[in-house]
C-alpha cells in the first residue's frame, strides 16, 4: 500500500472517497473513524486520515484526484511507511483480485 494523500478535513475526505468509490478503486483510510473524535490540527498518525491505495492502482488514483488536488500536495513516493496489519490484509486481497482479472 502506498500513501496517496492526507485530506485537510472531513469534507475533502468524503469527496475523495466518493471519487475513488465511483471509479471502483480500492483504498484504505487510516484512522477513518478514530480521527474524527478529535478536532483541531491533524497530527501525524494521531488524528490525520491518510488515504492509501495499492501500488497497482496508485497512478490511476493520482490521476483521478489530480483534478482537485495540486501535484505538490500528493505524498512523496519516497515516504514509505510500514503497513499496519489491516493494510497488509487489504493489499493481499487486492493482489488476489488483480491476478484474477
Amino acid at each position: 500500500m502506498k500513501k496517496l494523500y492526507i485530506p485537510k478535513d472531513e469534507s475533502e475526505l468524503a469527496v475523495i472517497k466518493s471519487i475513488l468509490d465511483f471509479a471502483e478503486l480500492p483504498y484504505y483510510v487510516r484512522n477513518e473513524y478514530f480521527g474524527s473524535l478529535y478536532i483541531g490540527v491533524a497530527m501525524g498518525s494521531f488524528n490525520s486520515k491518510p488515504i492509501f491505495v495499492h501500488e497497482d492502482y496508485f497512478e490511476d488514483a493520482k490521476e483521478l484526484l489530480s483534478k482537485i488536488v495540486n501535484e505538490d500536495e500528493f505524498e512523496p513516493l519516497e515516504q514509505e511507511e510500514e503497513p499496519t496489519p489491516l493494510e497488509s490484509i487489504i493489499s493481499y486481497v487486492c493482489d488476489i483480485f488483480s491476478k484474477k482479472s
